[in-house]
């Protein structure tokens, strides 16, 4: 399938190992167009997976071509960050470029440094990182939903706790609550890490497991 068609092939590797990611609908940004969202749809045939309706679309907005490989990082709630790398494996800036054949890598966690060899194999990453965007009601609600394969992965989904850390080096508890069959939310302290950092409305967030560490998990403002 040309997969700068209608529709886009998912890696059957990816989907095997994290299809629940994978909502009906999702949601592509790109660095190259900052502030602007697309649409897509996902639809299953079997044990594969295609990005289709509004996959067109995001391809000729962002100005795909064959032979550069696109980088998937899931951000949470179903939306993605597509980093576009040229057949050179450099990061493409907004231009145009030569054809040749597509490759694809999917990701969870952002570490261009290991994309090097651009293959379509799913990497094994040693570290868990998830980022969000602070919304009005994270603060209303007191709550902050954490992607359940970051949860499962890490053990926090079974011990029901997690330790924050921010820049500065100033630890938050905070309580890990199963509000809807499988779905994780940072409760109880949330807002107090909130408050306590001073955290505006629309700020992005990185959170990344340490291992060994006791369910620690760094939350930088960037």
């Amino acid at each position: 399938m040309d997969n700068l068609g209608a529709s886009f092939t998912v890696p059957t590797e990816f989907v095997k190992t994290n299809g629940e990611i994978l909502h009906q609908k999702i949601e592509l940004k790109t660095d190259n167009h900052p502030g602007k969202w697309w649409k897509v749809k996902s639809e299953r045939v079997g044990k594969r997976c295609f990005l289709t309706e509004g996959w067109s679309k995001f391809a000729e907005d962002v100005g795909l071509l064959h032979g550069e490989c696109l980088v998937f990082t899931f951000l949470g709630d179903s939306a993605f960050n597509v980093s576009i790398y040229g057949v050179t494996c450099c990061k493409k800036l907004p231009c145009k470029g030569e054809d040749s054949g597509n490759m694809l890598v999917m990701v969870r966690s952002e570490d261009h440094d290991r994309h090097q060899e651009m293959s379509t194999e799913y990497p094994t990453l040693p570290t868990w990182k998830f980022y969000k965007e602070v919304k009005n009601y994270h603060y209303t609600s007191s709550r902050m939903d954490i992607p359940k394969p970051f949860a499962i992965d890490t053990g926090i989904a079974a011990s029901r706790k997690m330790q924050l850390v921010d820049g500065g080096g100033r630890k938050w508890p905070v309580r890990v609550t199963d509000r809807n069959v499988g779905k994780y939310a940072m409760t109880s302290g949330w807002k107090d890490f909130l408050i306590g950092n001073t955290v505006a409305v629309g700020t992005t967030i990185s959170f990344e497991f340490i291992p060994d560490s006791d369910n620690t998990v760094k939350a930088l403002l960037i």
